[in-house]
């Protein structure tokens, strides 16, 4: 059978693959039916090609320095989990993914993601993640750093669990990096939630919808430093708990750069660009807001500091009183 795909695709991918490396061919007509055929058979370096079409299979890819790559418009995949976690399980490191659409992952859990990252070292361009309970959700990985680029986010998140779904999320890894990407219609805490050391925000647009996120657009959840230039922002109409474009927790001290950023308020009260809890030094230049709207806030700071003291205090109280009580057991014995 002839091959579709446009010759300056596979040109480029025989180009990039290095020299020991295969191509795996993924569709109805080629050697692997299914990315999970593929993943099974793949070796460190290889490149996986994806037809187009719907996959009902998800796939576990556990070798090094892979690139998964669709071949054109329209790689699907859809609706199938592994391991109780997301459409693609990536465990490992110095991955790729290209041009692919991931939707509509479901888990008992509520946090299926269209990505899971597990690995170190992870790149995703120009691909969509749709009606998914998170899109992309990476774990602890102090070496590890994420970009994101060129993809968008539409309709991710649950909202209706104790702590809401976002869009996107890592845990404690050493950069997140997000460019040129579009986050609309979240329906969890945030669209972007945050644990890296460094958060690099460049030329996003972060929507609300109309029911808008519960907490800021984007949370940075451990303090650390962000980097976030000339990103689009806007809150909807439907005003959250916490009225701000980003919100730095408490955590490691860094610097906090905001520079020709535009923040759009749809909603009722001002908000703020930066609401900042955290001990980071913040830095702002030529941004954008609407009239009422301000920069910087540290709005509930003190209110959360007396909080999680007082549950310090209680939680060593209640480690004290049990200590002390099983010293008493053991002399009454």
């Amino acid at each position: 059978m002839t091959d579709k795909r446009p010759a300056a695709v596979l040109l480029a991918l025989l180009l990039a693959a290095p020299a020991h490396a295969a191509i795996l061919e993924v569709g109805p007509t080629r050697a692997f039916a299914t990315p999970a055929a593929a993943a099974q058979a793949a070796q460190d370096g290889d490149t996986i090609v994806l037809d187009p079409g719907e996959y009902y299979s998800c796939a576990i890819w556990t070798h090094n320095r892979l690139t998964i790559v669709g071949a054109g418009p329209g790689v699907v995949i859809t609706d199938t989990t592994c391991q109780g976690k997301a459409l693609f399980l990536v465990q490992g490191n110095d991955t790729t993914i290209r041009n692919i659409t991931f939707a509509r992952a479901r888990v008992a859990d509520r946090n299926g993601a269209g990505i899971r990252a597990e690995g170190r070292g992870l790149t995703v361009e120009s691909s969509s993640f749709l009606n998914n309970q998170i899109g992309l959700l990476g774990g602890d990985a102090p070496a590890s750093t994420v970009r994101v680029v060129d993809c968008t986010f539409s309709g991710n998140g649950v909202r209706d669990i104790g702590s809401p779904a976002p869009a996107l999320s890592v845990g404690a890894i050493a950069i997140l990096h997000v460019e040129a990407s579009r986050f609309e219609g979240s329906l969890g805490g945030a669209h972007i939630f945050s644990a890296a050391n460094r958060t690099e925000l460049a030329a996003n647009r972060i929507e609300d919808g109309e029911a808008g996120v519960r907490d800021a657009l984007v949370v940075l959840a451990n303090g650390g430093s962000l980097a976030m230039t000339d990103n689009l922002l806007r809150r909807g109409p439907n005003a959250a708990r916490v009225n701000a474009a980003v919100h730095a927790y408490p955590g490691p001290a860094g610097v906090l750069e905001l520079s020709r950023n535009t923040l759009r308020n749809a909603s009722a009260r001002p908000a703020a660009l930066l609401l900042n809890w955290s001990r980071g030094t913040a830095v702002f230049a030529a941004n954008v807001l609407d009239r009422g709207d301000s920069e910087s806030s540290s709005e509930g700071s003190w209110r959360h500091q007396a909080i999680a003291a007082a549950r310090d205090l209680y939680a060593n109280a209640r480690h004290l009183a049990g200590t002390e009580l099983r010293a008493l057991q053991r002399i009454l014995r």
